[in-house]
């Protein structure tokens, strides 16, 4: 028996959520034929349900909230005195166009992305920056002329790697309402190629080593001691600030990170410089983190600030938080460490992805160009030899 009520917020953020790779309606006693399809993601859609004979059909009005309950009764009203007059397929056909972006990136952020990305709400910021003029757009208004065009825009404000970033994640969001029948239009940014660029090859190096830890020294604690560890570990930035003591065996010297970038586990194997680290801070481990503070989590915000002013004592230019993982895995390279070996510090699930390190890689192709040398010289005796 299908279940009916009448729709309130209370009643619609109160529903529970089927198994999953189920979905279920329920349906308005407010209007008839207004139905919220509601999916094991969360996602609350209305629909007009006009049955006609032996068949139903199906009308998409918009998303909850996004869409309020006031607006989806009113539109369902319109649609069903419409439907009155010039018949349902026409209407039903002419339907999807009215699919507004910011209900498809909404339902992709609700949906699937906060339960399954390890950084939505980067996602989401990006949504809000380069297509926040086109939320009230017509997704099927959208061409892949103007999708090409808004990707060049992005790339001379804010860079290739925003620039991508941003198609990777409006191609993603829409192509997940696709597949889960939320849209039924055809996505531009599917015909849109990435911006061309060139690996970041930024690291601290051996000229720049001494006076970089003398500036880092001069810090105060926890700048200090984040930054070491980021050096230290290899890891990245957003798991070591969001380190938490439980993840971590003094015995087994280990660190395992419950979610990196990948969506995967990985264990840190902990030197004795970053155990020296964790043992000091330990003393105060009343909240839980490694690096409490002032981030609404609880732990400390990227120190933006504090690493600029490191740099700045340090006199170095142009390197970021990030070139830290890049300087472990550079110095790991250059003492002869293999490139499976770098790939299994750093957590890649890609040979590919460490491949950017075997330029750095050096000491045995020096040793074999030497040994070439030798027997290359052997047979003769050069002058002043």
């Amino acid at each position: 028996m299908p279940k009916r009520i009448r729709f309130t917020k209370y009643e619609l953020d109160a529903l529970t959520l089927p198994p999953p790779g189920e979905r279920m309606d329920v349906h308005d006693t407010g209007v008839n034929n207004l139905t919220v399809r509601v999916t094991a993601a969360g996602v609350k859609r209305f629909y007009v349900m006009k049955r006609t004979g032996r068949n139903t059909t199906r009308i998409s009005l918009g998303t909850y909230p996004v869409m309020s309950i006031e607006a989806a009764r009113k539109k369902a009203l319109t649609i069903l005195a419409e439907i009155s007059t010039s018949g349902v397929e026409t209407l039903r056909q002419g339907k999807p166009a009215e699919v507004m972006l910011d209900d498809l990136l909404t339902q992709y952020l609700e949906g699937h992305a906060k339960r399954n990305c390890a950084r939505w709400n980067e996602a989401a910021a990006n949504f809000e920056r380069y297509y926040g003029d086109w939320k009230a757009r017509r997704a099927t208004d959208i061409s892949i002329r103007e999708a090409r065009k808004r990707m060049d825009e992005i790339a001379d404000r804010h860079g290739k790697h925003a620039a991508n970033r941003s198609l990777n994640d409006v191609r993603a969001a829409v192509n997940w309402c696709i597949e889960h029948e939320l849209f039924a239009g055809e996505n531009p940014w599917n015909h849109v190629s990435s911006v061309r660029t060139e690996s970041r090859e930024r690291f601290i190096t051996p000229e720049e080593m001494p006076k970089f830890l003398e500036a880092v020294y001069q810090a105060e604690d926890t700048t200090r001691d984040f930054i070491l560890m980021c050096l230290f570990t290899g890891a990245r930035k957003t798991n070591v600030m969001t380190m938490r003591w439980e993840q971590i065996d003094f015995d087994l010297k280990a660190w395992r990170i419950p979610k990196t970038k990948s969506g995967t586990s990985h264990i840190v194997p902990l030197t004795q410089r970053a155990l020296e680290i964790l043992h000091a801070r330990h003393k105060d481990h009343a909240s839980g983190w490694v690096f409490p503070g002032t981030a609404t989590d609880g732990h400390i915000p990227e120190p933006n600030r504090s690493w600029h002013k490191v740099l700045q004592v340090a006199g170095i230019a142009d390197l970021r938080v990030h070139d830290l993982r890049r300087t472990h895995a550079s110095y790991m390279a250059m003492s002869g460490q293999s490139l499976p070996m770098i790939g299994k510090v750093l957590g890649h699930k890609s040979p590919t992805a460490t491949q950017v390190y075997a330029r750095l890689a050096l000491t045995p192709v020096k040793e074999a160009m030497e040994t070439a040398l030798d027997h290359m010289l052997s047979v003769v005796k050069l002058p002043g030899c």
